[in-house]
């Protein structure tokens, strides 16, 4: 299975590395995660070192539904 990071990075043809480090792609990033359906195909670890990594801090989900929530309210403050 492919990460996340790794398939965003892909999309937009940069390395993953530059999906944090570039403000708008790191935006851009969050919404695409958010907008992904069947989000249950990847492990909640997956989302955790996933959203992590791009906004630089450690982030923990209970459950998806958390997740979805979490990613949501990070949107919107941004």
């Amino acid at each position: 299975m492919t990460g996340l990071l790794d398939q965003l990075a892909a999309k937009h043809r940069v390395y993953i590395s530059d999906l944090r480090l570039r403000p708008a792609l790191r935006w851009e990033s969050l919404e695409e995660l958010q907008q992904m359906s069947q989000k249950e195909q990847y492990p909640l670890k997956m989302w955790e070192d996933t959203v992590s990594y791009l906004l630089g801090c450690d982030i923990r989900f209970q459950n998806y539904q958390q997740m979805e929530n979490m990613l949501h309210l990070i949107l919107r403050r941004r």
